[in-house]
């Protein structure tokens, strides 16, 4: 039997990284984070004028205020990112035992229905099976 390659997407490869580029403005994602962006850069740059220009406006502005809460928010959210890929490592490993009994079933039930059925029903069969993995893959 004729085993057929999953294409990968046209945009995960490298020599489309011009189109990827070019496709940034129309993207969904920019579109849904887009005024949050904005916000947090124009923030930033307020910031950095009123910290270039006027310096000893900031400093009366954040006399008495300390680090302490960026510490500990820092080291909460670095508790959480480390939650959050074990997590995901977790259900990636799982779906990976899943995918690997999965094709371990087909193998046994190839080679059962390759010894005990004849013609057509056979080649038949087996190109189904054969099929049935690249075809879950799209799903």
């Amino acid at each position: 039997p004729r085993f057929h390659k999953v294409q990968e997407a046209d945009r995960l490869s490298s020599n489309m990284w011009l189109r990827n580029l070019a496709s940034i403005p129309t993207s969904h994602t920019l579109a849904r984070i887009r005024s949050h962006l904005v916000a947090n850069t124009l923030w930033a740059m307020s910031l950095f004028v009123m910290m270039h220009y006027y310096p000893a406006a900031v400093k009366i502005l954040t006399t008495g205020m300390t680090s302490v809460p960026h510490s500990l928010s820092g080291g909460a959210l670095g508790l959480l990112l480390v939650f959050r890929t074990n997590s995901a490592y977790d259900r990636f490993w799982e779906s990976r035992k899943i995918w690997s009994a999965m094709i371990t079933h087909l193998r046994e039930l190839a080679r059962l229905s390759h010894s005990s059925l004849r013609g057509w029903d056979r080649e038949h069969v087996l190109q189904l099976l054969a099929a049935f993995p690249p075809v879950l893959l799209q799903h």
